[in-house]
């Protein structure tokens, strides 16, 4: 039996629904499943005709054992539960560098090799209207200057300082702007490829999310790509008879208050309707996907949650070369971070998770904040995440920008790519990359809230948005467990 399937699934009313079918629903399907409910009583739904949600890689048309991952791609050794499912599922994993790891840097017009950059005494590395000691620095070093008058004294053991709570209620580019120049905090964001230092994002909850998941720990990998783990668990429950019902998406949810059954209605396709009844509901979605449905985004509570975070614009795109042409010229890396709309690239000239030479280049783009408005217009009349071939306008401008950051001493030109696919995590139902608590949100609350956010109904909501572990997998792992823990008696996940 297949993993997904637009079969009806029982006919008797679902006992719990999920809706989502992303790494929060499947894991609460699974963990469900596993704990001892029965495969009828379990339902699961998604809008999209695939599981995984953000989970997502994609087989290049031509050669399928050369992939790429769209959406998550890394696992940080800090993260208990996805790498307690990657041992269980025997998935193989392999070894990814860190944001430290950066190579090649292109700013400003220029492009240096991270080795330059910190052999630079008395001379600027790029133009920005900073000191060449400035200029010199690390991200990690750039933040823990710049945010030392807040560090709790005593801390930083490990590499990882602790800051004043009162941050917490702060923005996080009110804060840095206090101790930085407007152009030491763009060559911070440019250095760092992520612009969150410029947003007014809670900066107690970001900062720690800086230090913890993107300056600290080992990354790895799955070989086979990160859809191997949601596959698995889609897998695993429909050995066990429960299917996933793909292109439904919610509309409206009627709530069953005091024990009464709840009624979701779904639109089938974009065209038919269908309705369900539950006793409990797992809305496992993410906010791009909860906004437009009725009876849930219109909720006091939820209200609140949405306002509690601000969505985090990602677009990811994949390339493929003939040749990994980049290799020759002067500087070598397998990631460059630029301050062009391309962003960062992870570079690679075999496919080392398969364990095969291809022959081709491949490339992974990863671009962030207000510069995916840039991709916007190339990601119209075009399925996302699909392969467009060489013809279309988005291959010569991806070689184009390419060229810019990587063509230091390669003769010729740039060639065009053989193959190019763009994936707007904007578009419904995602509505954002990642999430990141607001300013002024109160984090605890909102989580704890998202998990039964009406009193006397049996309405859920988990995944990464709510999380402790925002931007990552691990997050939407996270707010399922706790919510399977608390509300639904499940023991603690070993």
């Amino acid at each position: 039996m297949s993993a997904t399937s637009r079969g009806a699934g029982p006919g008797e009313p679902g006992r719990i629904v999920i809706v989502g079918a992303g790494m929060a629903g499947l894991y609460c399907g699974w963990r469900l499943l596993k704990s001892g409910y029965p495969a009828h009583s379990l339902r699961i739904f998604d809008a999209l005709d695939r599981h995984g949600g953000r989970v997502h890689t994609v087989s290049w048309d031509g050669d399928p054992a050369v992939r790429l991952d769209l959406g998550a791609h890394v696992i940080s050794d800090g993260h208990r539960i996805a790498h307690g499912l990657v041992s269980h599922f025997g998935l193989a994993t392999a070894p990814v560098g860190t944001s430290q790891d950066t190579a090649i840097l292109h700013l400003r017009g220029r492009t240096r090799g991270e080795r330059e950059v910190r052999r630079s005494y008395f001379r600027k590395a790029f133009a920005y209207d900073a000191g060449w000691r400035w200029l010199r620095r690390s991200p990690r070093r750039m933040l823990k200057d710049a945010l030392q008058a807040h560090e709790l004294p005593g801390s930083g053991r490990g590499g990882v300082p602790a800051y004043s709570k009162e941050l917490s209620g702060q923005a996080l580019d009110a804060v840095l702007r206090q101790r930085l120049t407007a152009e030491e905090l763009r060559y911070l964001s440019d250095r760092l490829g992520y612009s969150v230092g410029e947003a007014s994002v809670n900066a107690g909850t970001t900062l720690d999310w800086l230090w913890t998941e993107m300056f600290g720990g080992r990354y790895v990998t799955i070989a086979g790509g990160m859809s191997e783990l949601t596959a698995a668990l889609a897998a695993s429950m429909s050995e066990h008879g429960v299917t996933i019902g793909t292109g439904h998406r919610l509309d409206r949810f009627e709530a069953g208050r005091d024990g009464a059954p709840s009624t979701l209605h779904f639109r089938v396709d974009g065209v038919d309707r269908r309705s369900v009844e539950t006793e409990r509901t797992i809305l496992a979605m993410p906010p791009g996907g909860l906004k437009p449905v009725e009876g849930v985004a219109d909720l006091p509570a939820v209200k609140e949650l949405f306002g509690a975070i601000t969505p985090w614009p990602l677009v990811t795109g994949g390339i493929i070369f003939d040749e990994p042409w980049w290799q020759a010229g002067k500087l070598a890396g397998d990631r460059a971070i630029s301050d062009l709309p391309i962003g960062q690239l992870f570079l690679a000239s075999t496919d080392a998770r398969a364990g095969r030479s291809t022959g081709v280049g491949v490339a992974k783009a990863y671009a962030e904040g207000q510069r995916t408005a840039y991709w916007r217009a190339f990601s119209r009349d075009a399925a996302p995440g699909k392969w467009r071939g060489p013809g279309d306008p988005l291959a010569a401008e991806v070689s184009r920008q390419m060229g810019q950051v990587l063509g230091r001493g390669v003769s010729g030109s740039v060639p065009e790519p053989l193959d190019v696919c763009l994936q707007d995590w904007q578009e419904f139902p995602f509505g954002a990359g990642f999430h990141l608590w607001s300013s002024g949100s109160h984090p605890d609350k909102a989580f704890n809230t998202a998990l039964k956010p009406m009193p006397d109904c049996e309405l859920h909501i988990c995944g990464e948005a709510w999380s402790r572990r925002q931007a990552w997998m691990e997050g939407a792992l996270e707010s399922s467990e706790a919510l399977l823990e608390r509300h639904f008696g499940l023991l603690r996940c070993k």
